[in-house]
């Protein structure tokens, strides 16, 4: 248990006796346990150490009756870190108020799950560039306003056929003025993006959502399902997917999803509803479907 009247030397980590801070209820906390984090304003001004990194199969969680905030003004690093967790480990029911990338994510988890949480400012709600292996996040009924640029960003790079899962379902992204994506997910090396992106509402962003994928000498693609989004107010285009094939030896960029019941609407005066490219830098007259 953590509390903003608690103590984090005299505290013992229970219910009667709460840590004052997150940052040493991570320190005592082990695959399998829970940091309950009661309602209140935990900063760097009352014990909070920036970025708190999230141990493997730990599950962080705000309150059920009032507002758990972790206050990162003026910090300018990530708030969280994830790394190559094995065992699920969970943010849920916190709200995040950062500078830079809110959440940073290293390496490739195999079950990171943030649900229900809040993030307001910065630069990235959520940012993954990492190469490795299999990765899973699932992103689902969340809040994002006023990204700098992103809302949740995630780059899976890998040499070895790897499949990153991502589910990313019933959230609100709302963007600002130069903000860059909504939801952008690349692809790149040889890796493949099961993607499920549903049933989310994405506004005011440059692209609301855009799929990269970059082969070379490989095969690299994004498969799953684009369905049930509203994607509204994009200033250029409100879905973009960009293929590039390059090296001399055979290079396959694919774009397999299905996109269905999507509602695109009032974006840019140029942008597209829905816009593709491809490109081969080896044969650049070759033809695509």
């Amino acid at each position: 248990y953590v509390s903003t009247t608690g103590d984090d030397i005299a505290g013992d980590g229970s219910e009667g006796n709460p840590w004052r801070s997150i940052t040493r209820g991570m320190l005592a906390a082990a695959s399998g346990d829970r940091i309950l984090v009661a309602a209140g304003t935990y900063d760097s001004f009352h014990g909070e150490s920036f970025p708190i990194v999230v141990k493997d199969g730990v599950a962080v969680q705000g309150s059920l009756t009032g507002i758990s905030t972790v206050d990162g003004e003026n910090v300018f690093v990530p708030l969280m870190v994830v790394t190559d967790n094995a065992q699920p480990t969970v943010l849920q029911r916190l709200r995040f108020d950062g500078e830079v990338n809110i959440l940073e994510v290293f390496g490739n988890p195999a079950d990171f799950q943030v649900l229900d949480c809040v993030f307001l400012g910065g630069r990235k709600a959520l940012n993954h560039s990492s190469a490795g292996g299999p990765a899973v996040l699932t992103f689902d009924r969340n809040v994002i306003m006023g990204m700098d640029e992103d809302g949740v960003n995630w780059e899976a790079t890998d040499t070895g056929g790897s499949t990153h899962t991502l589910r990313l379902r019933d959230n609100r992204l709302l963007g600002k003025a130069l903000s860059l994506h909504g939801v952008r997910v690349a692809a790149s090396g040889e890796v493949n993006v099961a993607l499920d992106l549903s049933r989310n509402h994405v506004e005011n962003y440059g692209i609301c959502f855009a799929a990269e994928v970059d082969a070379s000498t490989s095969s690299a693609g994004v498969t799953g399902e684009v369905a049930g989004n509203e994607f509204r107010k994009a200033d250029d285009e409100g879905m973009l997917v960009e293929l590039t094939a390059s090296g001399v030896a055979p290079s396959v960029a694919t774009f397999s999803a299905v996109v269905r019941h999507n509602s695109v609407t009032k974006n840019g005066k140029d942008g597209a509803r829905l816009a593709l490219s491809a490109f081969c830098t080896h044969h650049p007259d070759w033809l695509w479907a």
